[in-house]
C-alpha cells in the first residue's frame, strides 16, 4: 500500500497481460449433479460454452455413505461418462480435475491429519478415475468442505497439480499457502474462494436467505473489483446451485462477454493463473533514475511473454521501450507495459 499508493512505485502486475479475472470453480459432487443438472446446463443453456472453466468431479460411487450409491461412478457408469465427455468436448476449454477423495460428504467430514493411510488412497483413486476419461494428467484439484489435510496436498504437488481451492487466506488472491508457519507448497498455489459475508455459494445463500439480487450485485462488484484492481478472485458454485439461479449466472455471463470483448477481463483456469505466477516468480526485473528518467530492466530464463508492469501516470510520463519485444498501452491510471516475447525487455520513462 504505501509503495503503490504512496510512493506511487511501478508494479508488476500478476496477470497476464495485466488483465483481470475470475476463476470460476464448478464442483460436480455425486451422480445426480453430473447426470441432471450439468445435463440441463448443457442441454438448454450456453452457460458452460462460457469460460474457460475449472471444473472438478468427485468420480466414486458414494456420496453421504458407504453403499448409499449416489455418486457418480466414473470409472464405469456410462452415462456419468457421457456428461463427463460432453464437458470435455465444449469449445470453453475447461480445466477438468479431481473434487476430492472419491466420495464426497465422507471424505469432507472424515480426513483430517491423522488418517492419511486410509483417506489418500480415495484421493489418489479419484484423481486416477478423472484422468482415464480425460486422458491426461490432472492439474487441478478442490477438496470437499475445503478439506485439505497436509498430506493431501503434498500427494497432489508431487503428482503435478499446480492449483487448488482453498477456504484459508479467504477473499485474497492466488497464494501459495502457508500452513503451521512454514510455506506449504513451492509450486502450487492456492485459490482462495471469495465469499459474500459469511456464505460462499447459491446453496448457502438459499439457506441464510441471501437474494437473487444481493447475489447478482455481489458477483458483479468482485467482477468489477478484478477489472479495476487487475488481479484475481475465485468464486465457485455446484450444478444445482447455478441451474437454480440462472438470472444471477446469466447476468454475470452477460456482463463478462462485455468486459473481455473490451479487453478488460478474462476468465481463467486455476492451471493458466499459477503456471503463469510460477513462471512470473523467475522474473528478474530493476529499475533506477538517471536524469529524471526511470529506467527499467527485465529478463527471465525462458520467456517473459505477457508479463506485464504497471507504471502509475501520476509519476511518469509515456513509457518507451527502448529494447526487446513489447507493447505499451494504458487506463485511467496507469501505463502498461507488457512483453509480447523473448527473455529480455528494457523500457524508460520520464518522471513527473
Amino acid at each position: 500500500l504505501f509503495a503503490r499508493d504512496l510512493v506511487k512505485a511501478p508494479v508488476m502486475s500478476m496477470q497476464p497481460k495485466g488483465v483481470g479475472g475470475l476463476v470460476y470453480n464448478w464442483h460436480v459432487d455425486d451422480g445426480d449433479d453430473l447426470n441432471t443438472d450439468m445435463k440441463a446446463l448443457m442441454d438448454t443453456t450456453t452457460v458452460l460454452r462460457r469460460g474457460p472453466f475449472s471444473i472438478h468431479f468427485t468420480a466414486g460411487p458414494d456420496t453421504v455413505t458407504q453403499g448409499d450409491g449416489l455418486g457418480m461412478l466414473l470409472d464405469s457408469n456410462t452415462a456419468s461418462q457421457t456428461q463427463f465427455k460432453r464437458v470435455d468436448a465444449l469449445a470453453a476449454n475447461h480445466e477438468l480435475a479431481a473434487h476430492g477423495g472419491w466420495n464426497h460428504d465422507l471424505f469432507g467430514l472424515g480426513a483430517d491429519e491423522t488418517n492419511a493411510a486410509t483417506y489418500l488412497p480415495w484421493v489418489q483413486l479419484n484423481v486416477a478415475a478423472v484422468e482415464r476419461l480425460y486422458g491426461r494428467t490432472t492439474t487441478e484439484y478442490s477438496a470437499p468442505q475445503g478439506n485439505n489435510p497436509s498430506w493431501a496436498v503434498n500427494w497432489l504437488e508431487n503428482h503435478g497439480v499446480v492449483g487448488m481451492y482453498f477456504v484459508g487466506d479467504t477473499g485474497a488472491s492466488a497464494v501459495r499457502s502457508w500452513r503451521n508457519g512454514a510455506r506449504l507448497t513451492q509450486k502450487l498455489w492456492s485459490f482462495p474462494i471469495a465469499p459474500q459475508g459469511k456464505y460462499a455459494t447459491f446453496e448457502e445463500f438459499e439457506d441464510f436467505g441471501v437474494t437473487d439480487a444481493t447475489t447478482t450485485q455481489w458477483l458483479q462488484d468482485l467482477q468489477s473489483f478484478v477489472v479495476n484492481h487487475r488481479t484475481n478472485r475465485l468464486f465457485y458454485n455446484h450444478p444445482p446451485g447455478a441451474r437454480g439461479h440462472l438470472p444471477v449466472v446469466n447476468a454475470l455471463l452477460t456482463r463478462a462477454d462485455t468486459l473481455k470483448a473490451a479487453g478488460q477481463f478474462n476468465w481463467y483456469t486455476m492451471t493458466q493463473l499459477a503456471q503463469f505466477n510460477q513462471r512470473r516468480l523467475g522474473v528478474t526485473w530493476s529499475a533506477n533514475t538517471v536524469f529524471g528518467f526511470g529506467n527499467f530492466t527485465a529478463s527471465h530464463p525462458t520467456s517473459l511473454t505477457d508479463m506485464t508492469w504497471l507504471l502509475p501516470r501520476s509519476a511518469y510520463m509515456l513509457p518507451i521501450i527502448t529494447s526487446g519485444r513489447g507493447r505499451v498501452s494504458y487506463d485511467a491510471t496507469n501505463w502498461i507495459v507488457t512483453a509480447t516475447s523473448g527473455t529480455t525487455l528494457k523500457f524508460m520513462a520520464a518522471e513527473k
